[in-house]
């Protein structure tokens, strides 16, 4: 099983991701007006594809107004709702290794 890229896994102590140097962030909000510009020329361009005016219109939406909220549904055996406050600690543990196993199955 590997652990790159996966934060808090074994392997990667420090968690998350390395820390982006200052410069390499000054050089990409230095540009980001030129971005936009780019962006917007693609999107009120007719002659563009429709993929790459929609794609243009998402990157927008989502710098401007974030990722849309994800519907998450957490659900037990036979589909019922999942409620691990109310599991015993030896249920928690039989339903994580559970899904270590088929973690390891799907990595």
């Amino acid at each position: 099983m590997t652990t790159r890229g996966r934060p808090f896994a074994p392997g990667n102590p420090g968690g998350g991701r390395k820390r982006i140097p200052e410069d390499v962030l000054e050089a990409c909000r230095a540009s980001s007006t030129k971005a936009v510009k780019i962006l917007t020329g693609i999107l009120t361009n007719e002659a563009a594809r429709d993929a790459d005016r929609i794609r243009a219109a998402e990157i927008i939406l989502n710098r401007g107004y974030g990722l849309p909220k994800q519907a998450v549904e957490n659900s037990g055996a036979n589909s019922d709702p999942f409620n691990i406050m109310s599991m015993t600690r030896e249920e928690a543990k039989a339903r994580l290794a559970e899904l270590r196993a088929m973690d390891a199955g799907n990595g």
